[in-house]
């Protein structure tokens, strides 16, 4: 599986925040299998960095953040949306093998200058994913 938009570390404030104020879920482990290695490091490096990683198999360890859809977002997950500290760092690496999912065509038109208008259109269109590779700077 891979998520629509790669966040490298959130902070487990922001985590409850997104649970409690956006109804996110926290999903299990996935590549636990690969664990943290100088080769998964290196490799979500690369990925990180747009460079050709050939497939996820190398990734190490993550977690997803995931939004349900919800066409019309409520006055305080918007404003949750426009404030949270771990939106502006999304990110969407052009790396080959990465396979992030891709935007819907509003969310594609709005990323490149507002992340969380981009964000908010996704969850417009249907569910969301978020792979997120450290929590408050540990890796998962």
């Amino acid at each position: 599986m891979a998520g629509h938009f790669l966040l490298p570390s959130l902070p487990y404030t922001e985590l409850y925040a997104a649970q409690t104020l956006a109804a996110a879920r926290w999903s299990g482990r996935a590549h636990a299998a690969v664990g943290w290695n100088q080769a998964s490091e290196a490799v979500l490096t690369a990925a990180i960095n747009g460079g050709n990683i050939g497939n996820r198999n190398g990734l190490p360890p993550h977690r997803y953040l995931q939004f349900d859809a919800e066409p019309n977002l409520s006055e305080d997950a918007t404003r949750y949306f426009n404030f949270a500290s771990w939106v502006d760092a999304l990110t969407r690496p052009a790396s080959i093998g990465l396979g992030l999912r891709a935007l819907c065509p509003a969310a594609q038109q709005s990323w490149p200058h507002d992340k969380s208008r981009a964000l908010r259109e996704q969850i417009a269109h249907g569910d969301v994913s978020v792979e997120v590779y450290y929590l408050s700077g540990i890796k998962i």
